[in-house]
């Protein structure tokens, strides 16, 4: 179990990490995600920013033939996620020079942490923020509606919004 595999590569005063990446609200956002990938694009290049530990999203995506590249500022997390793909960057997506893939899908699974990603970038999206007031949470998320404005969203997709313990909203959509 890739969970398992995570866990032998961290510290074991930090494992309470990996089991609150496994929590059922970020399995449920990660099944989302999925299937909004399914239902609106053909693509197979996937880049995944803010990726956390992606053992979830390595189960659903790359076992599934998906090309995922996952970013993370966090250096802990990337080491721990290189044991399982080699797909694995340790940058800061708003202020490092990021080359994504060509012909991809940009995830941000967590928009309520960053600057919009889509007044840096331009083309496929997939946007996942809550309202969570956590400290970190520097964009805290209210609405579809805010993640379309706040990513210069032209076409939308698909949209979708979920409880589990604060709402998340969704958006599948292109700026260009």
């Amino acid at each position: 179990m890739i969970k398992n595999k995570l866990k032998e590569k961290l510290n074991p005063a930090l494992h309470y990490l990996i089991e609150y990446s496994y929590a059922n609200m970020y399995k449920e956002l990660s099944k989302n995600i999925y299937e909004m990938i399914l239902n609106n694009f053909i693509k197979e290049n996937i880049d995944i920013c803010c990726s956390w530990y992606c053992g979830t999203d390595y189960e659903l995506l790359d076992k599934m033939g998906y090309k995922c590249h996952y970013y993370d500022m966090d250096k802990v997390v990337t080491e721990v996620n290189s044991h399982i793909t080699k797909n694995v960057h340790t940058v800061d997506v708003v202020f490092d020079d990021v080359k994504f893939q060509k012909n991809n899908i940009i995830v941000n699974k967590f928009c309520e942490n960053t600057f919009p990603l889509g007044k840096l970038f331009n083309g496929d999206f997939i946007l996942a923020g809550s309202d969570s007031n956590h400290l970190s949470n520097i964009n805290k998320i209210s609405s579809c509606e805010k993640l379309i404005e706040q990513n210069n969203l032209s076409t939308v997709y698909e949209t979708r919004t979920f409880f589990n313990r604060y709402n998340f909203y969704l958006v599948a959509g292109c700026n260009i």
